[in-house]
């Protein structure tokens, strides 16, 4: 291909570099409704997760402390003593915490 003079290379050069910065805007734009899709998906998924284990949990006896309680019964999850009138979860391993810890460590894990 011969070209007759210098604006007929000028020309093609700016229209090679259109084309080149319009695939990019459109690679770019996939690539960011891509990553805004795997937020959506991954906050779907936390929130829902979070109502299962509401649910689940809600399943679980609670019952209150009796006045009873030795000093030394601790909460292993918030290293708290159990204190009478407080309300506790019991799991179906026969382990009890306290009710407002339960749903934070079951989100954890």
């Amino acid at each position: 291909m011969h070209y007759e003079n210098n604006s007929d290379m000028v020309a093609l050069a700016f229209y090679i570099l259109m084309l080149v910065i319009l695939a990019l805007f459109c690679i770019w734009g996939m690539i960011i409704r891509i990553v805004e899709r795997r937020e959506r998906r991954s906050r779907d998924l936390h929130s829902r997760t979070g109502t299962v284990t509401k649910i689940v949990l809600n399943r679980f006896p609670t019952r209150n402390i009796e006045s009873d309680v030795s000093g030394s019964d601790k909460c292993v999850i918030c290293y708290q003593e159990y204190e009478a009138g407080e309300v506790i979860r019991e799991l179906p391993c026969n382990h009890f915490f306290h009710k407002k810890v339960t749903f934070v460590i079951m989100q954890v894990y």
